[in-house]
């Protein structure tokens, strides 16, 4: 299963993503994360990180870096399938898809 392909251009200007963006990182670290809930009383927010990736790595035998793992956050966010959802098999299949 390939992960389905989102318009980075679509998502970088969604006024949701860079809600997020900005509340979570400024310059590259983070600051005030969101990590489960309401960004302001109509959005809400879960996130996944680079822990999750390590240790979901780990679990199906890929040790896997911190950079690493930013790379394969990188890609879910950009390319899952919306009717999906990001969920552990989609970060499983991104993972593996990046080792192979």
């Amino acid at each position: 299963m390939k992960l389905g392909k989102t318009n980075p251009e679509l998502l970088e200007s969604s006024s949701l993503y860079k809600k997020i963006y900005n509340k979570g990182f400024e310059e590259g670290k983070r600051k005030n994360q969101i990590t489960f809930g309401f960004v302001d009383k109509d959005t809400i927010v879960v996130a996944w990180d680079i822990g999750d990736v390590k240790e979901r790595g780990s679990a199906i035998g890929i040790e896997v870096s911190s950079k690493e793992a930013r790379e394969i956050l990188d890609d879910i966010l950009r390319n899952h399938d919306a009717n999906e959802g990001i969920n552990w098999n989609v970060v499983d299949m991104a993972i593996q898809d990046y080792r192979s």
